[in-house]
C-alpha cells in the first residue's frame, strides 16, 4: 500500500513540490533574508570585494498592509436558511460555531489569511480533539503549515472536489506518536528519528527523539447501503453493523449506491499504523485549501500557478536593494576612488578594492602613480530606489492610502477614500478566494458537529436542545455565509450587541431585557440604579401630567364663567344693541 503513497509522492516532484519551494522563498523574502534577496553568487562576488549586500525589505510592508486591513475588517461565519422552517436549526449551528470559534478561532483565519497571500495557499483543518472532554469531544481548528503538505496535481477547482488524494507529513515527539497509536508503540520505537519523504520537510527541526508521520487521504468510490424511508421517500446511509442490517431488511426497503468515501491511512516509515472510511463523518479532505490566486490554465507552470503576493514583486525588491548598496558604495568610495600607477608599484593592491575612508596605500619609492579624480553621484540613481518601490506598489495594487500613509497637503479625504476603494477592488480575488475557503470550514463544521456532539453536548453549550432536523445529513439544505458581524467571545455579547443595534434602528426595546445580557461589574446594583431612576422619571412624568391635566380644567373653568357672564350681559341688554354688537363681531372677522 505504501508503494501507492512514493508513486504520489514522486507525482508531484515536479509539480506541487515546485510551488511550495517557490512559496518557501517568497516567505523567505517576506521575512527579510539575505539568502533569498541575494543571490549566492552575487552574494559571493560582495563578500570578496568588500561590499555591501544590503537588503531594504519593502515587500514586509505591504504584506502587512493587507494583512492588516483583513484583521481590521473580520468577518463572522454564521449559517442563514433557505427557508423559513430551518431557522431554528441554522441559529442553533450559528451559535455552537460562535461558541467554538470564539477570538482565538477567527485568529487562526487571520494567520491563514496571512500566510496565502505569502505563499500563494494555505490549509485550515477541524479535528475533534478529546483532552478536554473525553465523551462528545472537541472540535479545533488549526493552520497547518503549507509545505507539509502535497496533493492531486491534476485538479481544477479551489476546493479540492476534484482532487484524488492528499498527502501530509509532519514530526512528532515519540511519547506523542505512542500515545496516538499504542498498538503501535513497539514498531514506532524502532522507527525514531526516521528521514521525511516530503522534500519540503527538508531543513526542519532536527528530529532526534522524533518520528515523521505520513497522512495520505485518497478519494474512492464504494458501494453504501440506504435505508428508504417509505412516508418520505428519502434515503439514510446505513451506519449500523451487516448483521443488524439483515434484520432491519425484514421490516424496512434498502437499497446499495455508489457514493465517495474518504479512505484515510497513516503510515511510520512505510509501515502502516491505522486505516479506516470517513474517519471524520464526511467524504471531504479535511485540509481545506485558502488560495491567494490559483490559475489552472498555467497547468505545467507550477512556479506562477498558485502564487501570492510576493511572486510579482521579486525583481523590484532585488533591484532596489541593488540599487541601494551601489549607491552606498559609491558614497563610501568618493574620498578616495582609487589610483593609476604603474605595474607593481603598489605593494598591497587589494587595499584598493576595499570600501571606507582614509584609506593608507604603500606604493614603491620612485615609481609613478596618480589618483582616480572621484566623480560625483548622480541623484537620478538613487531616484531609481523610488522608481522601484513605486513598482512594488502597483504591481502589488497596495497603495500609500491602503496603508495608511497620511494625505499630501490639502488633498479631499473624498480622493483618499476614492483611492482606498480603488485598490480594495483590486485585491478582490484575494477576498474572495478567503471567503470561500471560510465557506468549506463553516460545511465541514456541520457534518463534523453532527458526528461528534451528543444533544447532552448541544444543551450544555447553547442551553436548549437540538431543534429537529439539527442531526439531518442534508446539510446542502443551508447556505454557509460570511457575514458582517461583530467577533464576540460568547453568544451573549452578541446578542447583547444585537440587541443595542436594534434600540438604535429604533426598535423599542426593554431596557431591562439589554442590561440582562449585558457584562459589568455589580451589574445587580447598577440595573437597581437603573430601575430607581426610570421609576423616579415615571413619577415625575406623572407629576407634570396630573399638573397639566390640572391647569387645563383651571382653563376649562375660568373660560365657563366667562362665557356665563358675558351671556348674562346680553341678554341684559336692548334687542336692537345685541343685533349691533353681533354685526360688530362677524365683521370683525
Amino acid at each position: 500500500m505504501f508503494e501507492e503513497v512514493k508513486e504520489r509522492l514522486d507525482e508531484t516532484n515536479q509539480t506541487v513540490k515546485i510551488a511550495n519551494l517557490e512559496g518557501m522563498l517568497d516567505y523567505r523574502l517576506f521575512a527579510g533574508s539575505k539568502n533569498a534577496h541575494w543571490s549566492a553568487k552575487d552574494l559571493a562576488y560582495l563578500k570578496a570585494h568588500n561590499r555591501w549586500a544590503l537588503v531594504i525589505n519593502k515587500i514586509a510592508p505591504l504584506i502587512r498592509a493587507i494583512s492588516g486591513y483583513e484583521k481590521k475588517d473580520r468577518k463572522a461565519i454564521t449559517y442563514k436558511p433557505i427557508t423559513e422552517k430551518d431557522l431554528p436549526v441554522t441559529e442553533e449551528y450559528s451559535k455552537i460555531l460562535a461558541t467554538v470559534m470564539g477570538k482565538s478561532g477567527y485568529s487562526t483565519f487571520s494567520d491563514i489569511f496571512s500566510t496565502a497571500i505569502k505563499t500563494g495557499i494555505s490549509y485550515a483543518v477541524l479535528y475533534p480533539s478529546y483532552e478536554q472532554d473525553p465523551v462528545d469531544g472537541d472540535i479545533m481548528l488549526e493552520r497547518v503549515p503549507f509545505n507539509h503538505i502535497v496533493f492531486d496535481p491534476s485538479i481544477k477547482k479551489k476546493d479540492f472536489s476534484d482532487a484524488e488524494y492528499l498527502i501530509r507529513e509532519e514530526l512528532f515527539s515519540l511519547d506523542k506518536a505512542k500515545m496516538l497509536f499504542p498498538n503501535k508503540a513497539d514498531d514506532i520505537e524502532r522507527m525514531a528519528n526516521n528521514k521525511p519523504f516530503l522534500n519540503s520537510s527538508e531543513g526542519r527541526l532536527d528530529n532526534k527523539g522524533r518520528v515523521y508521520l505520513v497522512e495520505y487521504w485518497k478519494r474512492v468510490y464504494k458501494p453504501v447501503d440506504f435505508v428508504i424511508d417509505e412516508q418520505t421517500g428519502l434515503l439514510v446511509q446505513w451506519q449500523g453493523t451487516d448483521k443488524l442490517l439483515k434484520e432491519v431488511r425484514k421490516k424496512v426497503k434498502t437499497v446499495k449506491k455508489t457514493v465517495p468515501v474518504m479512505e484515510y491511512s497513516i503510515y511510520c516509515n512505510g509501515t502502516l499504523l491505522y486505516k479506516a472510511d470517513n474517519p471524520y463523518g464526511h467524504s471531504e479532505f479535511p485540509y481545506i485549501p485558502f488560495f491567494c490566486y490559483f490559475d489552472p490554465e498555467l497547468e505545467d507552470d507550477w512556479k506562477y500557478k498558485i502564487r501570492g503576493v510576493i511572486r510579482d514583486l521579486r525583481d523590484p525588491q532585488r533591484q532596489i536593494n541593488k540599487s541601494r548598496s551601489q549607491y552606498l558604495d559609491i558614497l563610501a568610495t568618493q574620498i578616495h576612488s582609487g589610483i593609476i600607477a604603474e605595474n607593481g608599484a603598489v605593494l598591497n593592491p587589494e587595499v584598493l578594492r576595499e570600501g571606507g575612508q582614509g584609506k593608507y596605500i604603500k606604493v614603491k619609492p620612485g615609481s609613478k602613480w596618480e589618483q582616480i579624480q572621484d566623480p560625483r553621484a548622480n541623484p537620478d540613481f538613487m531616484n531609481l530606489s523610488e522608481i522601484y518601490k513605486n513598482d512594488m506598489q502597483y504591481i502589488s495594487n497596495v497603495h500609500e492610502d491602503l496603508m495608511g500613509i497620511p494625505m499630501k497637503g490639502n488633498e479631499p479625504a473624498i480622493l483618499h477614500q476614492i483611492r482606498t476603494a480603488q485598490a480594495l477592488t483590486a485585491l478582490q480575488d484575494i477576498f474572495d478566494n478567503y471567503v470561500l475557503g471560510k465557506k468549506l470550514v463553516g460545511k465541514q463544521f456541520i457534518k463534523l458537529m453532527q458526528k461528534m456532539f451528543s444533544p447532552q453536548k448541544v444543551i450544555r453549550m447553547i442551553g436548549m436542545p437540538p431543534a429537529p432536523g439539527f442531526y439531518d445529513a442534508d446539510e446542502s439544505r443551508y447556505d454557509v455565509q460570511v457575514a458582517e458581524t461583530v467577533i464576540t467571545d460568547t453568544q451573549r455579547d452578541l446578542y447583547f450587541k444585537k440587541l443595542m443595534d436594534l434600540r438604535q434602528a429604533g426598535f423599542d426595546i426593554p431596557l431591562q431585557w439589554v442590561l440582562k445580557y449585558m457584562d459589568l461589574p455589580d451589574k445587580e446594583q447598577f440595573i437597581q440604579f437603573v430601575q430607581q431612576e426610570q421609576q423616579a422619571q415615571q413619577q415625575q412624568r406623572q407629576q407634570v401630567q396630573q399638573m397639566t391635566l390640572q391647569g387645563a380644567l383651571s382653563q376649562a373653568r375660568l373660560n365657563e364663567a366667562k362665557a356665563v357672564k358675558e351671556i348674562a350681559k346680553a341678554k341684559a341688554l336692548p334687542m336692537s344693541e345685541v343685533t349691533k354688537r353681533i354685526r360688530l363681531g362677524l365683521a370683525k372677522r
